[in-house]
């Protein structure tokens, strides 16, 4: 992202990618947060979006609306083509495979662009001990390797699709995005940008990329910006599964 950054400040066209072999500290959406990958295991690149090459998608300086979820959802459809498996997005800018993290997008506004950090779970045969049972790469799902190279030519052709202004509609898009929601209907913790947790159902992705969450005592909210919390729904499932009870 940072080398990206730089050929957006040199002046390099909408739609330059800068692509990654390996990763040893790639950044999450928190500070504490970070993203490693090694060698040959992940697609890992960085896409250059000029923000006056993608008008349908720009919704004013510095915010980012649709564009994770748009991301996630051209990486969705990628990974589907390829792999022939379902993939949900977890909002804001992540996907899940059989309750498991596949893949993370970071989006990050620079002066009239925006770029956008793309990270999936490819070929690795393991992951450390804090991720096991939190995290999936397709070889285990697909039972052999990825050629990952087709898979991100398969990325940027559906990202391509998706941000250019005669192509797929933000009506399209958006319901592509709920279709695919992640814990959609499911009671969730919700941590807001203030630190206070909500409790509520998902009920949908708006236009402006906000969750909905309908309140147990009645009333609904839309966010912005925060965060569902799934450690304690994680965990279960991972238990769940050690049982056999869960794929």
């Amino acid at each position: 992202m940072d080398r990206a950054d730089e050929r957006r400040a040199a002046g390099d066209p909408h739609g330059t990618v800068v692509i990654a072999e390996y990763q040893s500290g790639g950044r999450g959406r928190g500070e504490r947060r970070s993203w490693t990958a090694p060698p040959g295991s992940s697609v890992l690149c960085t896409v250059l979006l000029r923000s006056e090459s993608m008008p349908r998608l720009r919704a004013g300086a510095g915010r980012l609306g649709l564009l994770p979820l748009v991301a996630g959802l051209a990486v969705a459809e990628a990974v589907e083509e390829l792999c022939n498996v379902p993939v949900f997005l977890k909002w804001p800018n992540d996907l899940y495979l059989r309750d498991r993290k596949l893949a993370g997008i970071l989006c990050r506004y620079r002066d009239g662009a925006f770029l956008v950090g793309i990270g999936v779970n490819c070929n690795q045969r393991s992951f450390p001990q804090a991720l096991r049972g939190h995290a999936v790469a397709l070889r285990e799902v697909c039972g052999v390797p990825v050629a990952r190279y087709v898979l991100l030519g398969r990325i940027l052709g559906r990202l391509r699709a998706h941000t250019a202004d005669e192509g797929v509609s933000q009506a399209t898009q958006l319901a592509a995005v709920n279709r695919r929601l992640y814990l959609k209907g499911e009671m969730v913790s919700f941590r807001t940008v203030e630190n206070e947790t909500v409790v509520g159902a998902v009920v949908e992705v708006g236009e402006s990329g906000s969750l909905v969450l309908d309140l147990p005592h009645g009333g609904r909210r839309r966010y912005l910006s925060g965060e569902i919390v799934l450690e304690a729904l994680e965990s279960a499932r991972f238990q769940a599964r050690e049982r056999g009870a869960l794929p």
